[in-house]
């Protein structure tokens, strides 16, 4: 197959994107397909596609970028936080298959998409390689590990370090802004600024983990943690609920400033003994054979 996958990064789409973009470009290159990256990633590096085009975010560098490599590729894959029907109408003029990866549901996802792929469970998530491989070292039982998402919108770090004295690691990015970090944590809490590779550690040696639902709360749930998952809309709270009903995590739907999110954190629950077969690598790339 020949595949251009584009999505961004930003304060407004955070990491996850990239995430699971990144990762899904790394299992079809490895399975033998060409792929090829538009992005707004000051990350991006050759060693990801066949063809990386570094773009600022406006549609028509988009447009422009798939149009140059128009002759090189079949399927657009497009992982962006809402649907953007222009940029779907331009990729079907030009006679490509269109494949949306954050898909929610919403009719207009099907409307110009030949695949529309919605990652609720744990046989369509897409997690990478990095992650499907690295060895856990649970620490004490009450080790936690917290990340309220790229940019933290909901405040979980300060209200955690504030209403829990368990040991923690409190983790941000260079795109949190210093007003969700600007507070002094706990004796036993560390304020730590991570990467999206640095973070694995972090992972891999929590055994509890606090955070905002999307692509950690799925790790979190492969490696066995266990995880207390918060959610910033109804999309997010579907997906946590659908984690919960799994056994893979526990989902809270309310106000992290009520005494209710400290009754939350408290509970407890044992995930040891679920075991889930997390391929969505491979599911998708299936499916993409069949467009």
């Amino acid at each position: 197959m020949r595949i251009a996958i584009f999505y961004l990064v930003g304060k407004e789409h955070g990491y996850g994107h990239k995430v699971r973009c990144e990762a899904l470009a790394e299992h079809l290159i490895d399975a033998g397909h060409k792929v090829n990256i538009i992005s707004n990633s000051d990350s991006l590096t050759k060693d990801i596609g066949q063809r990386v085009f570094r773009v600022d975010g406006q549609l028509h560098n988009v447009k422009f970028s798939i149009r140059e490599m128009v002759k090189d590729i079949d399927i657009v894959i497009v992982d962006t936080a809402e649907v953007i029907p222009e940029l779907n109408e331009f990729i079907k003029s030009l006679g490509l298959k269109l494949v949306l990866l954050n898909g929610i549901g919403h009719e207009l996802e099907s409307e110009y998409a030949d695949l529309v792929w919605i990652q609720d469970s744990p046989s369509t998530v897409i997690l990478r390689k990095s992650v499907l491989e690295l060895p856990v070292d649970h620490l004490a039982l009450d080790h936690w590990m917290v990340f309220g998402g790229a940019s933290d919108e909901m405040g979980l770090l300060r209200v955690f370090d504030a209403v829990c004295d368990e040991d923690a690691d409190l983790l941000f990015t260079k795109l949190t802004p210093l007003s969700k970090i600007d507070f002094i944590p706990a004796e036993n809490h560390r304020l730590v600024c991570v990467d999206d590779d640095d973070i694995l550690d972090y992972m891999s040696g929590a055994s509890r983990a606090c955070v905002h639902m999307g692509m950690t709360a799925w790790e979190m749930a492969h490696l066995g943690v266990q995880a207390y998952v918060i959610s910033k809309g109804k999309s997010h709270l579907r997906f946590a609920n659908n984690l919960m009903e799994l056994g893979l995590c526990m989902s809270y739907n309310g106000d992290i400033h009520d005494e209710r999110f400290v009754e939350f954190l408290n509970s407890r629950y044992n995930c040891d003994d679920v075991l889930h077969k997390f391929d969505g690598h491979k599911n998708i790339m299936e499916a993409l054979e069949t467009i």
